[in-house]
């Protein structure tokens, strides 16, 4: 798979976006929509290597969930000590039990129903009572990295349409998603399968060919207007909108039409590669583990 440098530059916004959402600046109200760009941009990403390298020959679960790991749980491994270590000295016995809690959670990437069942409201509670809060959407990718791989294998042994299986999955997904986020608000938040149209939407844009039919003119309009969805969710959720449901399509579809043609010259592309904005998005996974337990 070639490099594409204005994906690191998206994954630089979706970072900013976290960051000062959680450092409470306030025109970043909705910065929190940022982790669903990570989402979008996971599952192009991930379907992206699966298929190039199923293509050559060279894919096998056990090299792909490998790499997951080294790329993962070294960095995620430091963060968790580190924070545990700090913890014992400025924690009281009872929050510190907590934290050592979600602390295993997180390392068998299950933090995500941890909170929910602690009642952790990430949007309208304290969050800043629970060090490790941030990691329920690693959970999340990491539970979508074990199970995808073997669903693509699957749905190419019996059909080659890839992209009839996302659309199908995915709309159920969604359809769920907008249930519970109406009923069950914190389920909705951070269950997987109310999250994993988001991933299917970026894994829909990896395998799609109708992206290739788009005239130039047309794909620079839509990817403006892709950024414009990404900033008027930044700028124009906050912690009180119903959220994912309907609310979540509009940082994810605008994710999905600037990766779509992400490869293609134009000047939002060129901006998302300047050097900085790419360096910003190689470094995204160590400032998210690191920025919520150093706030």
């Amino acid at each position: 798979m070639r490099y594409i440098p204005a994906i690191d530059g998206l994954r630089a916004l979706a970072i900013i976006a976290v960051l000062l959402f959680h450092a409470k600046v306030p025109w970043f109200r909705g910065g929190f929509v940022g982790v669903d760009v990570f989402f979008v941009i996971s599952g192009y990403i991930i379907t992206s290597l699966i298929l190039q390298e199923h293509a050559d020959g060279r894919f096998t679960l056990a090299g792909f969930y490998e790499r997951r790991i080294r790329r993962i749980f070294p960095a995620l491994l430091l963060v968790v000590l580190s924070t545990l270590v700090i913890g014992a000295f400025v924690m009281f016995p009872p929050d510190l039990a907590h934290l050592g809690s979600s602390a295993v959670a997180t390392m068998l990437f299950m933090s995500n129903v941890y909170f929910w069942r602690r009642g952790q409201d990430y949007l309208r509670g304290d969050p800043e009572l629970e060090p490790l809060v941030h990691t329920w959407s690693l959970a999340i990718e990491e539970q979508f990295y074990l199970l995808f791989p073997v669903m693509i294998l699957g749905i190419i042994r019996i059909s080659k349409r890839l992209e009839v299986v996302f659309i199908g999955v995915a709309l159920g997904f969604f359809a769920l998603s907008v249930y519970l986020t109406s009923t069950h608000s914190q389920a909705a938040f951070y269950f997987s399968p109310s999250r994993g149209w988001e991933l299917l939407l970026g894994a829909l844009v990896a395998v799609t060919a109708l992206k290739e039919m788009v005239p130039r003119r047309i794909t620079l309009v839509l990817q403006f207007a892709g950024l414009a969805m990404i900033v008027g969710a930044i700028v124009g959720f906050d912690t009180r909108t119903p959220f994912p449901g309907f609310a979540a399509l509009v940082p994810c579809v605008g994710t999905a039409l600037i990766l779509a043609w992400c490869d293609r010259e134009s000047p939002l592309t060129g901006v998302l590669s300047h050097p900085v904005v790419v360096w910003i998005g190689l470094i995204s996974y160590p400032l998210y583990l690191w920025h919520w337990p150093l706030l």
